[in-house]
C-alpha cells in the first residue's frame, strides 16, 4: 500500500516539479446505490474546484462497495470516474491538468461486516470518488504573475525601442576609435551559438569588410546578468566565446586574420548595470566592433 501510495504522489508531481511546493487536497464525491450521476451537492463541490485558478494536477479514483459482483463494480467504479472528469471539464477544466482517471473497483476491504445495519443494502461511504488535486503555492502565483509582467514589459519597450532608433547603416558608422553595437547579434542563453537572427547583422559586417580591405577592428563580446566575473564555456570565459564566433565567420569567409582581433569584457561593461528585465538584460548581452584602423 505504501508503495501504491507513494507511486501516485510521483504520477501528480513529476510534470510540475518545477513548482515550489504544491499544496495537496482532496475532495470525496458520492454517489447513490448503482449511480454514476453527478447530484446537487456534488455539483457544487466540483464546480468550486473547477474554479480554482492555480491547480496544476487532478488526478481521479472511483470506487464501489461490495454490492454486486467484482466485474460489475469495476465497471461501476469507471463510469462515476468518467462522470467526474467529463463534469470537470465541461466546467473548463483542461483536458492534460486530469493526469489519473482509474477506477479501482470495490473499496479495500468493503463487506457486509462494515455496514452500519443489517437492514442496510451496501456501504454509502464507499460509493465514492476521490479527487486529488495539486496547487501552487500563492508565492509561485504571484512570481508567475510578476513574469509574465516582465515579459509583456519586454515586449513593450522593444517594439518602443525599434520605432524611436532611426537605424543608420553600419558603414555609415566607421569611424576610427569608434565602439559599434553590431544589432541582433543575438545567442542561445549560456551559450555562444547563434540564433538565426544573427545572420544578416554577420552578413553585413562581411561585406563592410570586403569593401574596406584597410579596415580593421577588434571584436568585442559582452555577458549580461552576472556581476564581476564571466562563466567559462568550451574552457574559456562566455564573453571571449562569443567575440571568436564573430571572428571565426569573417576568417571562413576570407577575411585576413591580421585585420581581426577578438576581445571578451564579461560583464564589466553593462549599458544597463542593474537589469530589471529582459529588455535590459538583452541589451548588456551583445557583441560591439572597436574599429582600430581604416
Amino acid at each position: 500500500m505504501k508503495k501504491k501510495t507513494a507511486l501516485f504522489f510521483m504520477v501528480i508531481l513529476l510534470p510540475f516539479i518545477t513548482y515550489c511546493q504544491p499544496q495537496i487536497d482532496s475532495l470525496l464525491i458520492f454517489f447513490a446505490i448503482d449511480d454514476a450521476t453527478i447530484d446537487d451537492r456534488n455539483a457544487k463541490l466540483l464546480d468550486k474546484l473547477a474554479a480554482t485558478s492555480n491547480v496544476i494536477s487532478i488526478a481521479i479514483y472511483g470506487y464501489a462497495d461490495y454490492s454486486g459482483n467484482v466485474e460489475y463494480n469495476q465497471k461501476l467504479s469507471e463510469k462515476r470516474c468518467e462522470s467526474v472528469r467529463n463534469y470537470l471539464m465541461g466546467r473548463g477544466v483542461k483536458k492534460e491538468d486530469i493526469v489519473s482517471v482509474k477506477g479501482r473497483g470495490v473499496y479495500p476491504n468493503s463487506g457486509t461486516n462494515g455496514r452500519e445495519g443489517l437492514e442496510g443494502k451496501g456501504i454509502p461511504a464507499h460509493r465514492i470518488v476521490r479527487v486529488i488535486y495539486a496547487t501552487r503555492s500563492k508565492k509561485v502565483v504571484e512570481e508567475k504573475r510578476m513574469s509574465e509582467e516582465r515579459r509583456i514589459a519586454h515586449e513593450r519597450r522593444m517594439t518602443e525601442d525599434k520605432k524611436n532608433v532611426k537605424e543608420e547603416p553600419l558603414e555609415e558608422k566607421l569611424k576610427e576609435n569608434s565602439t559599434i553595437v553590431l544589432k541582433n547579434i543575438h545567442f542561445r542563453g549560456g551559450t555562444d551559438i547563434l540564433l538565426n537572427e544573427a545572420y544578416p547583422a554577420l552578413k553585413e559586417l562581411l561585406e563592410i569588410m570586403q569593401k574596406n580591405p584597410a579596415l580593421k577592428i577588434e571584436i568585442q563580446g559582452h555577458i549580461c546578468c552576472h556581476t564581476g566575473w564571466d562563466s567559462n564555456y568550451k574552457g574559456k570565459p562566455l564573453s571571449v566565446s562569443r567575440a571568436k564566433v564573430v571572428y571565426d565567420y569573417l576568417v571562413e569567409n576570407g577575411i585576413d586574420p591580421d585585420r581581426l582581433k577578438y576581445k571578451g569584457f564579461g560583464s564589466s561593461r553593462k549599458l544597463y548595470p542593474y537589469e530589471r528585465d529582459e529588455f535590459e538584460m538583452s541589451r548588456n548581452r551583445r557583441v560591439e566592433i572597436l574599429v582600430l584602423e581604416m
